[in-house]
């Protein structure tokens, strides 16, 4: 339980100190006097977000200290904010945020103005029943094993779209592999192609012009035939004169020489036979290296250097079937442990959500709500989230002969409230809180029921430390300590300041609380009367 709180350099308090009872604290007081800021100071201490807006800027760091009956010992819990910095101590020893709230989750409890807001907010409606359930390690099991399921499935898909990338790489690598072992991928080849071509691209003109000059043929263009026939017409006269005969010998050689040539001749002219077919390949094997060429860094050698590193890409290629079975296998397992997980937690759902419900409605009864009744309605989702595969949502009654129909479709803001309420009540009993804390849970509750609501909460009272700020005189007339919060002047500035109504005042603030700022004996007497009744 809380004893003692102190605040300091937070909105309008300059310093406040507040003393509580073991039982009923009630804090009451003029709308905007700082209330809700004990309340916010408490949140704080245990971790609620600090509002800039809130902190003051005159330099001095906002300080809030909490004197707490542990077992059987006093520990002292405070906290500062400078800066937008925050610290932490117990005893004056600092420790963690997060290791304060894991050693002492359970000190105080909160019941939040913004709790209704969430009751009509369908989203929220499984963490009302997830509360009740409490089954904490179950849903810290199903959140870690959808994020491992989630993570396994990320790993999969990756890995296929890897894979796909990687076979799209490999076909390309192997389509060009092929393409350049089609030709021999050397440079003196290509050069001796090229050669050969611009030969046998030049054969048909050197045939034409052998042709042409045959010297053997049968035109009269052929020196042969003429020599022949001067030989043998010349022999004759041989004998005759010297000179004729060495001109017949000096002939006879030219034709044997001439033959010899024209032998030659003819063998150049197989050398150069026109070809058509054989042409058409050498271009083809042409254009190929330079086709190469031209997709491959613009020479032999740039072709080959590229046919080398996908050579060493396609041997060191991984091979993804291995993994990718892997990875599927793991991330089916893990998928199966989640649903198992979920349908665990949602049987646990099913069963809590009519016991819940049960206990809400006979709350309801009390709070003047008799044929008012809700009902938890939980559906199995094919989309999977942290929380399971559950959508829950709340459905009511508020009169009888009614369907039953979204809560926020049909309830006002004063059965929102005691709705509200009964589920706190209800939720009181499964947590084991030293103190609860409602900031002005009451609101659109009024006459008989705020009176049977200030019963309910008197007799929680003898179980649990409260802490209320509550507008009701029906609850603050049967509270065992009383806090009034007020705005006063110091120091040229408006402060909020707070009186302990236990030994003087009790009674005059319940009446102004029935009658409005003008208290009259009547409405004295009548808040004397609540508190004796009470």
């Amino acid at each position: 339980m809380i004893k003692k709180l102190t605040i300091k350099n937070f909105a309008i308090i300059d310093e406040m100190a507040v003393k509580f009872d073991e039982g009923f604290n009630v804090i009451t007081g003029e709308t905007g006097a700082g209330k809700s800021l004990i309340i916010n100071a408490i949140d704080m201490l245990f971790g609620a977000r600090i509002s800039h807006q809130m902190v003051r800027l005159d330099g001095d760091p906002l300080e809030v200290k909490a004197v707490f009956k542990v077992g059987d010992r006093d520990m002292v819990f405070s906290m500062k904010y400078n800066d937008g910095k925050s610290q932490r101590f117990i005893d004056d020893k600092k420790i963690s945020k997060s290791k304060f709230l894991e050693n002492f989750p359970n000190l105080v409890q909160f019941q939040k103005q913004h709790d209704s807001n969430n009751l009509l907010n369908s989203n929220k409606h499984i963490d009302f029943l997830d509360n009740y359930c409490s089954d904490f390690n179950s849903l810290h099991e199903l959140k870690k094993s959808y994020h491992r399921y989630i993570e396994c499935e990320k790993l999969y898909k990756d890995l296929l779209e890897d894979a796909s990338h990687y076979k799209d790489k490999l076909s390309l690598y192997k389509y060009q592999s092929e393409e350049l072992n089609s030709i021999n991928l050397n440079q003196n080849d290509e050069m001796a192609l090229n050669k050969k071509y611009k030969k046998y691209n030049h054969s048909k003109k050197i045939r034409d012009i052998l042709n042409n000059y045959n010297i053997d043929s049968a035109n009269n263009k052929s020196l042969l035939p003429v020599l022949e026939k001067l030989i043998k017409s010349l022999s004759k006269f041989s004998d005759l004169d010297k000179g004729i005969e060495e001109i017949v010998s000096r002939v006879e050689q030219l034709v044997i020489e001439l033959k010899d040539i024209n032998e030659e001749v003819f063998n150049l002219e197989k050398i150069y036979y026109f070809n058509s077919d054989e042409l058409n390949v050498l271009e083809s094997q042409i254009q190929k290296y330079e086709e190469v060429k031209r997709k491959y860094g613009g020479s032999i050698q740039s072709a080959i250097s590229y046919k080398e590193s996908i050579d060493r890409e396609l041997a060191t290629m991984p091979d993804f079937d291995d993994k990718i079975e892997s990875l599927k296998a793991d991330f089916l397992k893990n998928k199966l442990i989640y649903e198992q997980i979920a349908l665990s937690v949602s049987n646990t759902r099913l069963k809590s959500a009519v016991e819940m419900s049960e206990k809400i409605n006979q709350y309801l009864v009390d709070m003047d709500m008799p044929d008012a009744k809700i009902k938890i309605k939980i559906k199995q989702l094919d989309d999977y989230s942290e929380k399971g595969f559950d959508r829950c949502e709340i459905f009511a009654i508020t009169n009888k002969g009614e369907q039953y129909k979204p809560i926020k479709q049909i309830a006002s803001g004063g059965e929102i409230s005691r709705i509200m309420l009964s589920f706190n009540l209800v939720m009181e009993k499964v947590h084991s809180s030293n103190t609860l804390v409602f900031d002005e849970v009451d609101t659109g509750i009024s006459g008989s029921t705020a009176s049977n609501i200030g019963h309910l909460l008197n007799k929680l009272s003898n179980r649990r430390q409260l802490i209320i700020v509550t507008h009701l005189p029906q609850i603050a007339s049967r509270s065992n300590s009383h806090l009034y919060v007020y705005k006063k002047e110091s120091k040229n500035r408006i402060v909020s300041a707070v009186k302990d109504l236990r030994e003087d005042g009790h009674s005059s603030e319940i009446a102004r609380m029935l009658s409005g700022k003008k208290v009259t004996n009547h409405s004295i007497e009548q808040a004397k009367e609540m508190i004796a009744n009470g």
